[in-house]
């Protein structure tokens, strides 16, 4: 259903607007006092989120989204039924908007209303779980908030039908302190916001930045033994691992008992993982690899700018310290995968808003990351000559020869080289 979700990203503007005046003539708490275009950017984002959810048919953005502004709502006031109210509103409106243009065709319509009542639902889960949580970390929560007002939701012969959600529920706990885990540019650990430094093993930081790596899936015992004790039998190998487990649960929560579970490592069976979903847990590059979803998601080229902007300058080399590291490769090469593309689609998006200098910029911080990337000696051709600079138009096509040549001993794409000739001819 590519058409929807092209229709869907052309109206985006259009929602926004019809949303965030339909917040102010609702009265919505909180919302229709906060200065418009903070609602516009916070509605924007939460848009370009759920639609990226809905062309994937996933709900992963979404709940990122809520947990990353979590903390930023509860500070503003705004409470769990506020954004309900607010989510419903843009609901309304999108499906209204893909009701007239899809109005000849039921079966795109039908898809549209499935996927965006399983994404908002399973979004409003990790929502109402990161603010209830945030109320708490702030000293906030107060008593249970008033039910909405029964005017704002469909009447029960009209409200749609949504996914059950039973096996979707995490346990909200509340009381838990907050786990930020640095990986790029160096590794950096911080529990309720005091740097742990007493880890008990020197193998525990390595399991808690592998189960970061694997944050979404499952790792069993004996891959977790196989990369760290390869030449160990595999029972002393998984003897080593009890003890490395048990130092990081200890560093990681040193008040609770020992046969007490951690709740930021969840176990099922022989298999482990970090429990990433809660609210009570941040991965830094998972939110720089969210951001880049929201930026590249984002239709206005202004809007782009700036989310890209934001977004690349979280980037640093990940995992420094395990460098030459097997297990830390994959994820490594993605990221610089994704920061290498990003810089280049903003190099781009520059040299359409005429801004030349900064197009440079980015097109360089591409090539400083893969210096065989041709997308950005492309971009760094059309911003010399768009400025008239002929000569450094030959030098950057003279350069991008030469090291194509050291690195992979090949020549210069062909589509490359008749741009070169184009520009010069």
């Amino acid at each position: 259903m590519h058409q929807v979700i092209d229709a869907f990203r052309h109206r985006l503007p259009d929602f926004v607007e019809n949303v965030a005046t339909q917040i102010q003539a609702a009265h919505v708490p909180v919302y229709a006092e906060l200065p418009q275009h903070h609602v516009k950017e916070a509605l924007y984002q939460a848009m370009c989120s759920l639609g990226a959810d809905i062309a994937a048919g996933s709900a992963q953005s979404y709940a990122d989204y809520w947990r990353t502004v979590a903390i930023e709502r509860a500070q503003q006031g705004v409470l769990p039924s506020h954004s309900m109210q607010v989510t419903y509103l843009s609901s309304e409106v999108m499906t209204g908007y893909v009701k007239q243009d899809f109005a000849e065709q039921p079966e795109a319509l039908i898809w549209w209303l499935e996927r965006l009542h399983l994404v908002i639902s399973q979004g409003m889960l990790a929502m109402t779980e990161a603010r209830l949580y945030a109320l708490r970390q702030l000293g906030m929560l107060q008593a249970p908030e008033q039910p909405l007002s029964p005017t704002l939701w469909p009447q029960p012969s009209t409200r749609p039908a949504l996914v059950p959600q039973r096996q979707l529920w995490t346990s909200v706990q509340l009381d838990v302190p907050l786990l930020v885990v640095q990986t790029l540019g160096a590794f950096d650990v911080t529990c309720g916001g005091q740097p742990i430094s007493a880890w008990g093993r020197r193998s525990a930081p390595l399991l808690l930045a592998l189960l970061a790596i694997h944050a979404d899936g499952w790792l069993q015992r004996e891959q977790i033994c196989d990369i760290f004790w390869p030449e160990l039998e595999l029972s002393a190998a998984e003897a080593r691992f009890k003890v490395t487990l048990n130092a990081l649960m200890q560093a990681l929560s040193p008040q609770r008992s020992a046969r007490q579970p951690s709740p930021y490592i969840e176990r099922q069976g022989s298999a482990y993982r970090l429990a990433s979903s809660q609210p009570f847990i941040q991965i830094d590059y998972r939110q720089f690899l969210q951001a880049l979803d929201v930026a590249e998601a984002t239709s206005d080229q202004a809007t782009a700018v700036l989310r890209l902007t934001s977004a690349l300058q979280r980037y640093a080399e990940f995992l420094p310290h395990c460098l030459y590291a097997d297990w830390t490769s994959h994820i490594r090469d993605r990221l610089r995968m994704r920061y290498v593309s990003g810089a280049t689609r903003l190099a781009e998006l520059l040299i359409a808003q005429q801004d030349y200098a900064a197009a440079r910029r980015w097109a360089e911080a591409a090539l400083s990351a893969d210096s065989c990337w041709e997308p950005a000696y492309q971009a760094l051709l059309h911003a010399w000559h768009a400025e008239g600079n002929l000569v450094q138009v030959e030098r950057t096509y003279a350069r991008c020869s030469a090291t194509l040549q050291q690195e992979l001993d090949l020549p210069p794409s062909e589509a490359i080289s008749a741009l070169y000739r184009q520009l010069c001819g």
